[in-house]
């Protein structure tokens, strides 16, 4: 029996409008069995390819596995996000670091504390 493998078109799940938690709430981290079967079905989800802006604008995103891959928060904890896997995407470890480093830069110009969506 062969097996078919889904085109990339259909692995991928649009996003939702995230929805932002209130400040205060604590959102328990992924470890673990639990982080790693989501690791699995988001890579899977994104069709082993990084997510990242730059990788999705130059048209060719960069291949990953799970040894090349973390997952990042579109919406950051912080900022009232959650581990749920349409706040996730796959990034390859360097663009990862990248988009990492942007981000506290940002919130480094805006006083020390990211902004919030809505306020």
């Amino acid at each position: 029996m062969k097996l078919l493998r889904p085109s990339l078109p259909t692995l991928r799940s649009p996003l939702r409008r995230l929805e932002h938690l209130p400040p205060g709430v604590v959102v328990p981290r992924l470890r673990g069995s639990k982080l790693q079967q989501m690791r699995r079905r988001l890579i899977v989800r994104d069709g082993y390819r990084c997510q990242c802006d730059m990788c999705e604008a130059g048209g060719a995103p960069r291949p990953i596995t799970l040894a090349t891959m973390e997952l990042d928060h579109i919406v950051q904890v912080a900022d009232g996000g959650t581990n749920d896997p349409s706040n996730l995407r796959c990034l390859h470890i360097e663009c990862h670091a990248r988009v990492s480093a942007a981000q506290r830069a940002r919130s480094a110009l805006a006083g020390g504390e990211a902004a919030r969506p809505g306020g």
